[in-house]
């Protein structure tokens, strides 16, 4: 299914194997020049709860060394931003009867808004697609969150904490209208969501490309290799067009003090990766050692 493939290079599972698997999630990047700052780079996944974290103290020793935390973007907190939604075919009409009753019967089992509800709002299929297959990730692998925050608002948390400087490299980007979407109309997400929990309801085994390997830190980051997106395509724009712009800043603020960076580990892979292209500017990248010392 179009829809679910797409969905799930957002949560990286990196089942080929190949030689450049380091073991970690974590990199320490020590700036060029006779200063040579030290800051760390952690590649995060954004279907994991931010406990997820806790469970590696040497994480949390190394983030009170920093003086500044950079991540993807920052947001306002979520009680001064209004949401606005682009939905624009009702439910009713995207479902038959009998899948909106399907559908309805999904949403209740997950603790969601009916259907009519999300209408009122004009909550989009793309979006509704994606709360439901992160519940299904989730009934895959009971390590990745729940009620939890994500990884990504943990180190905002602490960062607002600990009153340290926040750095958002999305700053200045522009992200494509209606990237999330995929050039997928919104019947097509609808009639994805219907043959997805059909599917589950006959016993079908539905998430079996997630492998849990990002929390095992069993990631190739296939150094080596191009980006393998078409240019042009959405994943590109979000990936290396993304990164291209984020190395527009990151190098000044890795030579300026000492930084945690936390990104998604998509955004270190390949040779348009960031951990490549900091190499390439002169920044030495090693990976760090890290061990749970809890089961989550």
């Amino acid at each position: 299914m179009k829809f679910v493939c797409i969905w799930l290079l957002l949560f990286p599972v990196f089942a080929i194997a190949q030689s450049s698997k380091p073991g970690t999630i974590l990199w320490k990047i020590t700036a060029p020049g006779s200063q040579g700052r030290v800051s760390y780079v952690i590649g995060t996944n954004h279907s994991y709860g931010g406990t997820f974290i806790d469970t590696f103290p040497q994480v949390a020793a190394l983030l009170k060394t920093a003086e500044c935390v950079v991540l993807e973007s920052v947001r306002k907190p979520v009680q001064e931003t209004k949401p606005s939604f682009t939905g624009k075919t009702p439910y009713s009409k995207l479902f038959s009867p009998a899948d909106y009753r399907m559908m309805d019967s999904v949403l209740a089992s997950y603790g969601m808004d009916k259907l009519e509800e999300l209408d009122s709002v004009h909550f989009p299929p793309h979006l509704l697609c994606s709360y439901l297959t992160m519940n299904l990730v989730n009934e895959k692998d009971n390590r990745m969150k729940k009620e939890d925050e994500s990884v990504d608002n943990y180190f905002l948390r602490y960062a607002q904490k600990e009153h340290l400087p926040l750095a958002g490299l999305d700053s200045g980007f522009t992200v494509r209208e209606g990237i999330l979407e995929y050039g997928l109309t919104e019947q097509q997400w609808a009639d994805g969501m219907v043959k997805l929990f059909s599917a589950k309801r006959s016993g079908e085994e539905v998430m079996s490309n997630i492998d849990g390997s990002y929390a095992t830190m069993d990631i190739d980051y296939m150094f080596k290799k191009p980006q393998p997106h078409a240019k042009g395509s959405d994943i590109y724009h979000l990936m290396v067009e993304r990164n291209a712009h984020w190395m527009k800043s990151l190098p000044v603020m890795l030579k300026s003090k000492p930084c945690f960076v936390a990104v998604g580990v998509g955004h270190l892979m390949y040779k348009q990766g960031l951990l490549m292209e900091l190499k390439k500017q002169g920044f030495k990248v090693e990976p760090v050692s890290i061990r749970q010392t809890a089961n989550i």
